[in-house]
């Protein structure tokens, strides 16, 4: 049994150090080679190999905190990195190696440092230490392509695939992508700049006073919770198909102690019901005055349907 399970932990180190110099080779002979001609097929193709290698090692120093903590230290050698976490060596100078071929990080041969270049911190840090980051994206790549023979199904028959598919990654990487944008540039760039066709009565002034408004495929509830805090005169009602996203926002609800927020599972509710479904369809107060749709009409099987 020890010996099997040793075997396995060779067989994963030699996967991932493969992956880290077969990414990090692919990357620098494209990077000679683009700038003597341009890119044939072939080398296009391995592009994209090499790009999928970099991300999911993007993807694990993100999970491990490794920009953050590059971050804090920049420049640092592998070995302070390592005394600091307990972490190995060995791969922390595969991860980052891949990094500096990647062209995020430096690399300094005569102390052995690495440092994360200035342009990429914000990008690749905590979106919560970082509202610029994009970190979250990277988060969905693991996820998409175990999904993939889902995808293929899906193709043959029709049928989508939802969010919560085998688990909830992809719901909790949706979330950690878009929350940021949400909580620091949703209102400055979406709903201050925003008027009221039929009145031209800018839209904050008429959430200010209070009406009912709708956000159209929540997730996990970053948006609602940001215009919920923001308007509290107004009723929020969060609309989402995906029960695991719905479980963060009821979680979120409590945690921020709103009492504006309606949770709305689209499996029963759906937008054309209003804010009162046992209301008369003809009821002016069955109405939204605003409905918010982020990122999401373009993933409904059957949108005219829902609305």
């Amino acid at each position: 049994m020890k010996s099997s399970v040793r075997w396995s932990a060779s067989l994963a180190a030699a996967v991932f150090a493969v992956g880290t110099a077969f990414g990090a080779l692919i990357t620098l002979q494209l990077k000679k080679k683009k700038r003597k001609r341009k890119r044939t097929a072939t080398e296009h193709l391995w592009e994209i190999v090499s790009n999928s290698f970099t991300g999911a090692l993007i993807h694990a120093g993100d999970r491990l905190g490794l920009f953050d903590l590059l971050y804090k230290h920049n420049p640092a050698t592998p070995k302070k990195l390592a005394d600091e976490t307990g972490w190995s060596e060995r791969w922390l100078t595969e991860l980052l190696s891949q990094m500096a071929a990647a062209g995020i990080c430096s690399y300094n041969g005569t102390n052995h440092t690495f440092a994360l270049l200035p342009d990429y911190a914000d990008l690749l840090r905590d979106p919560d230490q970082a509202p610029e980051s994009i970190a979250g994206m990277f988060q969905f790549l693991l996820p998409l392509v175990n999904r993939s023979a889902a995808v293929v199904q899906s193709v043959q028959t029709g049928i989508g695939v939802s969010y919560d598919w085998e688990n909830e990654q992809v719901s909790l990487a949706m979330d950690r992508k878009n929350r940021n944008w949400f909580y620091h540039h949703m209102m400055d760039k979406v709903i201050v700049p925003t008027r009221v066709p039929s009145t031209n009565e800018p839209l904050v002034q008429m959430l200010e006073r209070g009406v009912n408004a709708a956000d159209v495929g929540c997730g996990c509830g970053a948006s609602t919770v940001a215009l919920a805090k923001r308007f509290p005169k107004s009723q929020f009602y969060a609309y989402e198909s995906s029960p695991s996203s719905l479980q963060v926002l009821q979680q979120r609800i409590v945690d921020y102690n709103l009492t504006n927020v309606t949770v709305c599972d689209v499996a029963v509710r759906r937008l054309g019901d209003g804010p009162n479904p046992t209301s008369s369809s003809s009821d002016e107060d069955n109405t939204f005055s605003f409905v918010y749709a982020h990122d999401v009409i373009h993933d409904m099987p059957h949108p005219r349907e829902f609305f």
